[in-house]
């Protein structure tokens, strides 16, 4: 599945709560909200986290190397990890960027370098995809004249939903309702919108 919406949404979270033992490939360093987390709190959200690993992403050689890990891994052992999480893809496709320009020595991408990174993001979605196991791709989300849907540039962003079963943006809804006291008290819930909302141009797919 894809899962995006705006920072601070709980993604991150969210995708934690997926079946363990769960590998995270992170591209963007943001997963601070998982690493050193009060064990009654991970209970509490279904999280595990001695189950729950991190790995850094900082090229395509990382990403192709994790890949291979995974498939090697289970394998051997079906099973040895039932999630591989990728948070997320609008860092991904920044990393690639740079990695690219790197190994060019140049410090403005052109026209040719965009459709580079077209083809190894298309490639890493479709190795990702294809591992025995579940996997889920975190994206921020972007509103634009078209709607909101996961926050990429090029032709992939058009692409991505027919790679998933599922595409769905994570919300915040905040409602007041009565408290034990007789008064009011707001709670944020977090909600997912697996289908397409005409009204709001939602981007989703179930």
């Amino acid at each position: 599945c894809i899962l995006y919406g705006r920072p601070g949404a709980g993604k991150t979270t969210c995708a934690a709560t997926a079946p363990p033992p769960l590998l995270f490939l992170d591209c963007d360093s943001g997963l601070l909200c998982l690493k050193g987390i009060p064990d009654e709190m991970a209970q509490k959200i279904g999280l595990n986290p001695k189950e729950t690993f991190f790995e850094p992403i900082r090229s395509m050689d990382d990403m192709l190397q994790q890949i291979q890990r995974v498939a090697r891994e289970n394998a051997a052992s079906p099973g040895y990890w039932n999630t591989v999480v990728v948070d997320n893809l609008t860092e991904l496709q920044r990393v690639l960027l740079q990695d690219l320009l790197s190994t060019s020595e140049r410090s403005i991408p052109t026209i040719q370098d965009w459709g580079v990174i077209l083809l190894r993001m298309q490639k890493l979605v479709r190795l990702v995809r294809n591992l025995p196991c579940h996997t889920i791709f975190i994206a921020h989300e972007r509103e634009d004249e078209h709607g909101i849907g996961p926050a990429l540039s090029g032709r992939i962003e058009i692409e991505l939903p027919g790679y998933v079963d599922l595409m769905a943006r994570l919300t915040l809804v905040e409602r007041e309702e009565d408290d034990a006291k007789g008064g009011k008290v707001v709670r944020t819930i977090r909600r997912l919108r697996c289908r397409e909302a005409i009204s709001q141009k939602v981007k989703a797919k179930s």
